[in-house]
């Protein structure tokens, strides 16, 4: 029978896995920040992005980034026609590497609309809303 054992020296330097790749650095994203948490990633369809979530303030506000594996550029993204912080609930690709899905919360923190953005590495980005939950 095949046995599988990890040897890991137990440090952060250190890959748990063999050919182990690291993708997002917690560690790295909190540096210089009092607070950060990060919720949802979610890897493209190519693998070539990892969309996520992350909360640098503690009120669980979340700001959607996306890393691009193969360059390391991170972009926040904005609300479409704004340079405000797009804040999120949830997130998830579309098909293709060009759509992603995400949801915003109402003033009592509760998700209520579900969005689709479209060309979201484009200078106009189109957001398209999909659903909306008022009660």
């Amino acid at each position: 029978s095949d046995t599988f054992s990890i040897n890991w020296d137990g440090t952060k330097e250190s890959p748990i896995m063999p050919g182990e790749e690291v993708y997002l650095n917690v560690n790295e994203l909190a540096k210089d920040k009092s607070y950060c948490s990060v919720g949802r990633v979610k890897p493209s369809p190519s693998q070539t992005y990892i969309a996520y979530a992350v909360d640098f303030s503690g009120d669980e506000k979340y700001e959607m980034h996306v890393r691009n594996l193969e360059t390391g550029e991170d972009v926040a993204l904005t609300e479409v026609g704004s340079d405000d912080l797009l804040e999120i609930d949830g997130l998830l690709w579309g098909k293709d590497d060009d759509t992603l899905y995400y949801m915003t919360m109402d003033e009592f923190h509760r998700p209520y609309r579900l969005y689709q953005r479209k060309d979201w590495k484009s200078d106009a980005p189109t957001d398209t809303l999909l659903k909306e939950e008022l009660d």
